[in-house]
């Protein structure tokens, strides 16, 4: 398992320690993934814990890849060596706007959807007109959105209607996230990778790292009294930059076309830019980068720290309180 995770060596890793540091300490450092390339994790078999159609990773050159399953190498389909993939598992994809979460981790959210998993989404910032859709009205843009989220498989979608520009990390708006999380207590989240250039995506990534420590405290009651335990996964996704380096690989090639369509139903988006035929270029870049062809979506991974080691059957109930 240890391979799947890749721990940046000599320079590059003094660099990623500067830029950490710039952007501040992470409240969950102290749970960041310690976990040593082509070392087996010692905490379950080589390969747990990964979610469905996903297999161990390879060493690819000085990158990691991640393939399908295939064959007598690939995961056993026994549901309950399929870890974070099987039924029953939460899922928490945090946007700065909508249709972000799709452009960066729509074809895992399918993914999950069909392995029976629970989906909330979170929109940070409400929509904001331009002279290309201002005579779209509001009721005619949430179709989109739930359109959109139909065809992702998406079980709610949390709207926290903060307006674009004016974003600030302010107390209430940490408080409504912490209340999502500890009302929804997800295994896996997904929100935006670290160095994201635009200044919302920055913010909802420093949002989200704050909201996840908070949920997980004894404090700030008023945001439900129960804290949340830690996901076991925490994956950045890039939207307007693309990742300098990547630590985690999902194949897509069953479900672009899918994440295609769902792309689709945000017309007045579209209007903008392509963004149906930026998924296909990105996913297909990353698919020839990482898998040698195909489809794929990367993440930069935050955190990994399966609950008791791997995730079986019973993923996704409630540990008891912490």
């Amino acid at each position: 398992m240890g391979a799947l995770l890749r721990l940046l060596p000599g320079d590059a890793a003094a660099r990623h320690r500067r830029a950490r540091s710039r952007r501040g300490p992470s409240r969950l450092g102290a749970e960041r993934l310690r976990l040593p390339v082509g070392r087996p994790d010692r905490r379950g078999p080589r390969g747990a814990g990964l979610p469905a159609g996903v297999r161990p990773a390879e060493r690819h050159g000085d990158r990691t890849r991640l393939g399908r399953t295939h064959g007598p190498a690939g995961l056993t389909p026994d549901p309950r060596e399929r870890g974070l993939g099987a039924i029953g598992v939460r899922v928490v994809a945090i946007a700065p706007h909508p249709d972000d979460e799709l452009i960066g981790a729509g074809g895992s959210l399918i993914a999950h959807a069909r392995d029976g998993a629970d989906i909330t989404t979170v929109h940070v910032v409400e929509r904001d007109r331009s002279t290309l859709d201002d005579e779209l009205d509001d009721a005619a843009f949430q179709a989109e959105v739930d359109q959109a989220n139909k065809l992702l498989g998406v079980t709610r979608c949390v709207q926290l209607f903060r307006r674009s520009r004016d974003l600030s990390l302010s107390r209430d708006l940490r408080l409504a996230l912490v209340e999502v999380l500890r009302t929804h207590r997800p295994d896996i989240v997904y929100l935006p990778h670290a160095d994201e250039a635009d200044q919302e995506h920055e913010l909802v990534h420093r949002l989200a790292m704050d909201a996840l420590w908070m949920a997980g405290s004894k404090f700030f009651g008023e945001a439900g009294p129960v804290p949340a335990p830690p996901p076991s996964l925490i994956l950045g996704y890039e939207v307007w930059t693309p990742m300098r380096r990547f630590s985690y690989v999902q194949d897509i090639g069953d479900v672009l076309d899918q994440k295609v369509e769902a792309m689709r139903a945000y017309t007045s988006q579209l209007r903008h830019a392509r963004w149906d035929s930026a998924i296909r270029g990105l996913s297909a870049y990353r698919g020839a980068v990482a898998l040698g062809g195909g489809s794929a979506e990367v993440f930069e991974v935050l955190r990994y720290a399966p609950r008791g080691g791997v995730l079986p059957d019973g993923a996704g109930t409630d540990p008891a309180p912490r």
